[in-house]
């Protein structure tokens, strides 16, 4: 176990060789050292993780990113050389579920269900129902069917979302489709 410093701005930089030590062990050596206050909780199971590590002459915050490494915790510097260490905030993908129907409640088929901001889509089936996977538990689902309005419904979590789309008028003037084809305007 060997533990040194050097001043430097954003820290000190320290030398360390730790190996097959406790997290939460190694902490207080990067705050005498690396001058820094941590704040963490010692609530779970990632403090006890056993960590090895040997640098030299590196900034405390980059041996603290190097640490953390493949745990399920990250930190963030604040001012007075304090700098708080917490567990990640994972963000759960969820499967989305539900049926888009007409203002008359006849199920729709072939509307498009997508993921805003994303190619994670899916369309209706016979019935109006969509099934669609990997969907993230803050993202804004968008519905869009020719003729008729679309929507966007964020997902707040839920895992089921019934839709009703209106009819757009403007839509259905555009085209006029004959049984010869599309008449086109003559200039």
């Amino acid at each position: 176990l060997n533990v040194t410093a050097k001043s430097y701005s954003q820290g000190e930089k320290i030398d360390l060789a730790v190996e097959d030590v406790k997290l939460k062990l190694v902490f207080p050596m990067l705050e005498e050292r690396g001058k820094i206050r941590l704040m963490y909780s010692e609530d779970g199971h990632s403090l006890e993780q056993l960590v090895t590590i040997q640098v030299k002459d590196t900034p405390v915050l980059t041996v603290l990113d190097m640490l953390l490494t493949n745990t399920n915790l990250e930190y963030r510097a604040l001012d007075d050389n304090l700098v708080v260490v917490r567990r990640k905030n994972v963000q759960q993908d969820i499967t989305v579920r539900g049926a888009v129907r007409d203002a008359d409640g006849r199920p729709l088929s072939g509307v498009s269900v997508t993921v805003k901001g994303t190619n994670n889509g899916t369309a209706t089936n016979d019935n109006g129902q969509f099934e669609l996977t990997s969907v993230p538990v803050d993202a804004v689902l968008v519905f869009s069917y020719v003729g008729f309005q679309s929507r966007e419904i964020p997902v707040n979590s839920r895992s089921e979302i019934s839709v009703v789309l209106t009819g757009d008028s403007r839509e259905l003037g555009e085209v006029i489709v004959t049984a010869l084809g599309i008449e086109r305007e003559n200039r």
